[in-house]
Order: structure tokens, then sequence, then C-alpha cells
């Protein structure tokens, strides 16, 4: 089944949760792609907005890769995103805004995952935030589990990223997580019908 979506992924399921953030009567559940570079802040980001949007889904496709895979650094892309698109689309049919954290770097990465979601595929009407940061910045926060050559490459690899029509870009490098977490916030709400 092929969702109705209007400007930024509304669907059409109707619920009395919060609508990212806001009351809603009539809500049409809303998929938002929470994109970046590595070290960007995408993790940490979401986990403040877990606090701020307790009734939104959110999707870890990190987490995805470790079950499938076992690890996260190992994926078969078409598995592992389709599966995202399934847990997204499992919570707005729930009537539940859901987030998908992960770069998603190609265009065929977002057509799995919106595929799955049953969101027709024309992307510019997903919201989409990509979190962003120089490779120094990238280099002081990682991870222990990513060595210095994974984070090159991988910035190397966002240079030539699918950009996606009204996609808001969010340089992370000199703002704290709760002042990117709010303009995160603010795009969304922002680019949002009425609920």
């Amino acid at each position: 089944m092929l969702r109705s979506v209007g400007p930024f992924g509304q669907t059409a399921a109707a619920s009395s949760d919060k609508c990212l953030g806001r009351e809603r009567s009539n809500a049409m559940a809303q998929l938002l792609l929470l994109r970046g570079a590595m070290g960007a802040g995408k993790s940490t980001v979401a986990g403040l907005l877990r606090e701020l949007l307790p009734e939104t889904v959110f999707i870890e496709v990190d987490d995805i890769k470790l079950t499938i895979h076992g690890a996260p650094s190992k994926c078969d892309p078409e598995t592992v995103f389709r599966e995202a698109g399934v847990q997204a689309k499992n919570a707005m049919d729930a009537g539940n805004d859901a987030i998908v954290i992960e770069p998603l770097c190609t265009r065929e990465h977002i057509r799995f995952v919106l595929n799955e979601a049953g969101i027709p595929d024309d992307m510019s009407q997903v919201p989409s935030v990509w979190l962003d940061c120089t490779l120094k910045t990238a280099l002081q926060r990682k991870r222990r589990k990513f060595s210095d050559a994974i984070i090159k490459s991988q910035h190397q690899r966002y240079a030539t990223r699918y950009k996606l029509v009204g996609e808001v870009v969010i340089e992370t490098d000199e703002l704290s997580a709760p002042d990117v977490a709010q303009q995160v916030l603010r795009h969304v709400r922002h680019h949002r019908p009425a609920c």
C-alpha cells in the first residue's frame, strides 16, 4: 500500500499522539531522515530528540546492521535499508512519527527505505536533515570502534552524497548537541503542515 504523501512525508494515518513534538488531532504520521557525516552528532542528537519526542520511533540503521550482520560496519545495503523502511512503516501505521538515522549517501539507499515505508518515490516530499562537520571535528569526536582511516574514507564519500531537494544542512562543528536538536525540531515544525 502506498502512502498518500503531502509536503514532507505526511501520511494519512489518524492518531491523537504527538506530531513531532506538537499535539495533533487528526495526525499524519511523518518520516524524517536524519542523515549526516560520521562524527557529526546523529546519535547524540537522536538521543536528545528521544527525550523531546517520546511518541516518535527512532530507527538507528547501525542497530539494524548489528542485528543482521553482527557488526555496525558490515552492511548488505538492500537488506539493511529495506528493514529500516519496514520499521518506519510499522511505526507510521501505528500513528507514530519515525526518524531514520543513517548517512543514506546514495539515492538507492534512500529508495530502499522509502519503498518499504510505502512512500512514493518522490524524495522531495520527505523531510531530511543533513548534519555536517569537518573531518577534523569528526576525528576528535570519533567512536572507538572506527579507525581514523574509516572516518577519512567516509568523509570523502559524503562529499559526493545524494542531496535531497529541500534538505537542510546543519553544520555541527561549533554547535552544542542541544542547539542542533532544536534546529532539527524547528526545521521539521516549520516545513510541516499544521497537525
